[in-house]
């Protein structure tokens, strides 16, 4: 059996995130990988931040959302975002950080605030626990959409195979 790439791994946590916001009526963007050709005359496929976000999610109600997802430290990713200039009053910025502890899946979430010295810092605001029932659905998704075999993915995620096939089964 074959181990998730990195760029797959972290696809599928930014496409978790994706149907969370979606979920909660957001319009989502999603940064596209553009192929690129290297100076050896390979292809490769490099994916362009924008502002160091992978996603952008708009609401009528709601300001904007500028949101980085990431599996591994978000240090070096917050320090890429608070280099650029934001108006707080009007637009959110996060990173969500996935953990996985004790057969937990989990979301750290971290947003940008302004401290008293007008530096931008970022505060551990919550954690977004993500149970098998919510990622039924996304774990499907994506394993149609990238030909991942559900093995691969319940494995990287933590989650039990043989409670993902029960699940499915009552379904």
């Amino acid at each position: 059996m074959t181990e998730m790439k990195t760029k797959q791994k972290g696809n599928l946590l930014e496409s978790i995130v994706k149907r969370f916001y979606l979920h909660k009526g957001y319009k989502v963007h999603q940064v596209d990988s553009n192929p690129k050709r290297t100076s050896g005359g390979f292809w490769t496929r490099r994916t362009e931040d924008i502002f160091g976000c992978d996603l952008i999610c708009k609401k009528r109600t709601e300001k904007p959302t500028w949101i980085q997802v990431t599996g591994d430290s978000a240090t070096k990713r917050k320090k890429v975002i608070a280099q650029h200039e934001w108006n707080l009053e009007c637009e959110d910025v996060f990173v969500y950080r996935y953990r996985q502890s004790n057969k937990k899946n989990s979301f750290i979430i971290y947003m940008l605030y302004l401290d008293e010295e007008d530096n931008y810092a970022w505060e551990n605001i919550s954690e977004l626990e993500i149970n098998l029932e919510l990622m039924f659905d996304w774990i499907e998704e994506w394993r149609v959409r990238k030909a991942q075999s559900i093995r691969n993915i319940t494995n990287y995620l933590g989650i039990d195979y043989g409670e993902y096939k029960v699940m499915k089964k009552q379904r």
